[in-house]
Protein backbone atom coordinates (compact mmCIF):
# COMPACT_ATOMS: atom_id res chain seq x y z
CA UNK A 1 0.00 0.00 0.00
CA UNK A 2 1.54 3.40 -0.75
CA UNK A 3 1.20 6.42 1.40
CA UNK A 4 -1.06 8.13 -0.54
CA UNK A 5 -3.54 5.45 -0.33
CA UNK A 6 -2.70 4.93 3.50
CA UNK A 7 -3.27 8.95 3.56
CA UNK A 8 -6.89 8.41 1.76
CA UNK A 9 -7.88 5.63 4.02
CA UNK A 10 -6.77 6.87 7.05
CA UNK A 11 -8.28 10.98 6.04
CA UNK A 12 -11.72 8.89 5.60
CA UNK A 13 -11.40 6.57 8.74
CA UNK A 14 -10.86 9.36 10.49
CA UNK A 15 -13.77 11.52 8.69
CA UNK A 16 -16.07 8.82 9.55
CA UNK A 17 -14.88 8.67 13.16
CA UNK A 18 -15.51 12.38 13.81
CA UNK A 19 -19.12 12.49 12.15
CA UNK A 20 -20.15 9.49 14.49
CA UNK A 21 -18.76 11.40 17.26
CA UNK A 22 -20.30 14.71 16.23
CA UNK A 23 -24.23 13.16 15.46
CA UNK A 24 -23.13 11.04 19.11
CA UNK A 25 -22.76 14.46 21.14
CA UNK A 26 -25.95 15.99 19.09
CA UNK A 27 -27.88 13.39 20.67
CA UNK A 28 -26.62 14.17 23.73
CA UNK A 29 -27.47 17.36 23.77
CA UNK A 30 -31.16 17.42 21.86
CA UNK A 31 -31.74 14.82 25.18
CA UNK A 32 -30.22 17.20 27.39
CA UNK A 33 -27.54 15.20 29.04
CA UNK A 34 -24.02 16.24 29.25
CA UNK A 35 -21.01 14.09 27.64
CA UNK A 36 -18.47 12.74 30.45
CA UNK A 37 -15.59 13.37 27.82
CA UNK A 38 -14.08 16.90 28.12
CA UNK A 39 -13.33 17.06 24.44
CA UNK A 40 -17.02 16.26 23.73
CA UNK A 41 -18.39 18.79 26.68
CA UNK A 42 -16.36 21.39 24.44
CA UNK A 43 -18.52 19.91 21.32
CA UNK A 44 -21.48 19.85 22.95
CA UNK A 45 -20.92 23.71 24.22
CA UNK A 46 -20.37 24.83 20.78
CA UNK A 47 -23.51 22.97 18.83
CA UNK A 48 -25.58 24.92 21.90
CA UNK A 49 -24.22 28.12 20.49
CA UNK A 50 -24.66 27.78 17.11
CA UNK A 51 -28.47 26.68 16.86
CA UNK A 52 -28.07 27.62 12.90
CA UNK A 53 -26.27 24.38 12.42
CA UNK A 54 -28.99 22.03 14.89
CA UNK A 55 -31.47 21.34 12.15
CA UNK A 56 -28.69 20.00 9.33
CA UNK A 57 -27.41 17.61 12.33
CA UNK A 58 -30.65 16.38 12.61
CA UNK A 59 -31.29 15.87 8.98
CA UNK A 60 -27.86 14.19 8.48
CA UNK A 61 -28.69 11.65 12.00
CA UNK A 62 -32.14 10.80 10.02
CA UNK A 63 -30.58 9.77 6.98
CA UNK A 64 -27.83 8.52 8.82
CA UNK A 65 -25.56 10.10 5.83
CA UNK A 66 -21.70 10.88 6.65
CA UNK A 67 -20.90 14.81 7.05
CA UNK A 68 -19.33 16.62 5.14
CA UNK A 69 -16.11 18.58 6.22
CA UNK A 70 -14.34 20.30 3.18
CA UNK A 71 -16.80 22.80 1.69
CA UNK A 72 -16.62 24.93 -1.39
CA UNK A 73 -13.86 28.29 -1.11
CA UNK A 74 -16.16 30.33 0.87
CA UNK A 75 -18.62 28.27 2.64
CA UNK A 76 -18.46 26.60 5.97
CA UNK A 77 -18.96 23.32 6.80
CA UNK A 78 -21.00 22.93 10.43
CA UNK A 79 -18.98 20.20 11.38
CA UNK A 80 -15.74 22.08 10.61
CA UNK A 81 -17.16 24.86 12.31
CA UNK A 82 -18.38 23.56 15.43
CA UNK A 83 -14.87 21.56 15.35
CA UNK A 84 -13.02 24.47 15.50
CA UNK A 85 -15.36 26.33 18.35
CA UNK A 86 -14.67 23.39 20.28
CA UNK A 87 -10.92 23.55 20.07
CA UNK A 88 -11.47 26.95 20.59
CA UNK A 89 -13.30 26.33 23.86
CA UNK A 90 -10.59 23.77 25.09
CA UNK A 91 -7.55 26.28 24.44
CA UNK A 92 -9.77 29.14 26.52
CA UNK A 93 -10.32 26.93 29.04
CA UNK A 94 -6.75 25.02 29.48
CA UNK A 95 -4.26 27.71 27.97
CA UNK A 96 -3.86 30.06 30.05
CA UNK A 97 -2.57 32.77 27.71
CA UNK A 98 -5.77 31.74 26.12
CA UNK A 99 -7.58 32.23 29.64
CA UNK A 100 -6.43 35.92 30.02
CA UNK A 101 -7.48 36.69 26.54
CA UNK A 102 -10.52 35.42 27.04
CA UNK A 103 -11.55 37.19 30.54
CA UNK A 104 -10.24 40.23 29.03
CA UNK A 105 -12.21 40.52 26.21
CA UNK A 106 -15.45 39.51 28.22
CA UNK A 107 -14.58 42.37 30.18
CA UNK A 108 -14.74 44.21 27.27
CA UNK A 109 -18.30 42.97 26.58
CA UNK A 110 -17.90 40.59 24.15
CA UNK A 111 -19.98 37.47 24.33
CA UNK A 112 -18.56 33.89 24.78
CA UNK A 113 -19.31 32.68 20.90
CA UNK A 114 -17.52 36.28 19.86
CA UNK A 115 -14.70 35.50 22.15
CA UNK A 116 -14.47 31.39 20.76
CA UNK A 117 -14.31 33.34 17.34
CA UNK A 118 -11.26 35.32 18.19
CA UNK A 119 -9.38 32.38 19.88
CA UNK A 120 -10.83 30.00 16.75
CA UNK A 121 -8.87 32.70 14.44
CA UNK A 122 -5.52 32.61 16.48
CA UNK A 123 -5.40 29.05 16.59
CA UNK A 124 -6.00 28.90 12.62
CA UNK A 125 -4.07 31.37 11.57
CA UNK A 126 -1.03 29.47 13.56
CA UNK A 127 -1.90 26.25 11.97
CA UNK A 128 -1.94 27.75 8.27
CA UNK A 129 1.31 29.38 9.18
CA UNK A 130 2.87 26.22 10.36
CA UNK A 131 1.39 24.80 7.53
CA UNK A 132 2.71 27.80 4.84
CA UNK A 133 6.11 27.82 6.74
CA UNK A 134 6.89 23.63 6.52
CA UNK A 135 7.77 23.92 9.79
CA UNK A 136 9.63 20.52 10.83
CA UNK A 137 7.91 18.37 13.23
CA UNK A 138 6.16 21.52 15.02
CA UNK A 139 3.15 23.20 12.99
CA UNK A 140 2.13 25.17 15.97
CA UNK A 141 4.54 27.23 17.43
CA UNK A 142 2.84 27.26 21.67
CA UNK A 143 5.25 29.80 22.39
CA UNK A 144 4.21 32.00 19.69
CA UNK A 145 0.37 31.27 20.31
CA UNK A 146 0.86 32.50 23.67
CA UNK A 147 2.24 35.11 22.72
CA UNK A 148 -0.41 36.30 20.15
CA UNK A 149 -2.98 35.89 22.87
CA UNK A 150 -1.07 38.30 25.24
CA UNK A 151 -0.75 40.78 22.45
CA UNK A 152 -4.46 40.52 21.32
CA UNK A 153 -5.69 40.78 24.50
CA UNK A 154 -4.81 44.37 24.45
CA UNK A 155 -6.21 45.04 21.11
CA UNK A 156 -9.51 46.81 20.84
CA UNK A 157 -12.45 44.44 19.84
CA UNK A 158 -13.25 46.39 16.98
CA UNK A 159 -9.69 46.65 15.33
CA UNK A 160 -8.84 42.81 16.14
CA UNK A 161 -9.79 40.90 12.98
CA UNK A 162 -7.72 44.12 10.55
CA UNK A 163 -4.96 43.42 12.73
CA UNK A 164 -4.41 39.67 12.63
CA UNK A 165 -5.28 39.75 8.91
CA UNK A 166 -2.57 42.32 8.82
CA UNK A 167 0.28 40.09 11.10
CA UNK A 168 -0.54 37.07 8.57
CA UNK A 169 -0.71 38.92 5.57
CA UNK A 170 2.79 39.73 6.52
CA UNK A 171 3.99 36.54 6.29
CA UNK A 172 3.06 35.51 3.40
CA UNK A 173 4.31 38.24 1.45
Amino acid sequence: MSSGQWNEKAQSRLAHDASANLLKVWQMVKNGKEPEDQSDRYLAKAIRMHPEYQKELDALQEIGAEIEWAYPKGETSPATHLTCSAVAESLIQNNKSAGVFSRRMKDKGLSDHQIQHMVGMIFLGEYRLGCLLGVRGEVLNPRRIDTLFRKYSRVPPEEFSRKLEQEYRSWED
